[in-house]
């Protein structure tokens, strides 16, 4: 169980730190700071990736994977397809840092998951 607490703990971690560093990028007037915090943004989803599908992976059957992942992708793009217009709509009608505040909020439902994950494997330990 050892692995599975590390895997959820580094998740919720760089959830976290991309709720963060997309914040700071929404808000920062620093060309330098928007940079990094962009390169910011993309390691931190890197990384994000893999250890997501190992987490998915751990608690699945061979039976039901591919299907749980094709969910998974269907569930990121209809969240896309609804929540980009709507940004965008932000973007235009209020500001673009405010769009892309409201993005990372939009972000925190998964760390939640990761963190009610934690606990559950919390109380199947005992």
């Amino acid at each position: 169980m050892n692995h599975y607490y590390g895997l959820v703990v580094t998740l919720s971690v760089a959830s976290s730190l991309l709720i963060l560093v997309v914040i700071a990028f929404a808000l920062t007037g620093n060309f330098s700071v928007a940079v990094a915090t962009y390169f910011g943004v993309a390691v931190l989803r890197s990384i994000k990736a893999p250890l997501t599908a190992a987490w998915l992976n751990q608690n699945l059957e061979s039976e039901t994977r591919a299907t749980i992942f094709s969910m998974q992708q269907q569930a990121d793009g209809f969240g896309q397809m609804g929540g980009g217009p709507l940004l965008g709509l932000a973007g235009k009608y209020l500001s673009v840092p405010i769009a892309l505040v409201i993005s990372a909020v939009a972000l925190i439902p998964a760390l939640a998951l990761y963190l009610s994950s934690f606990r559950l494997a919390e109380k199947r330990s005992k």
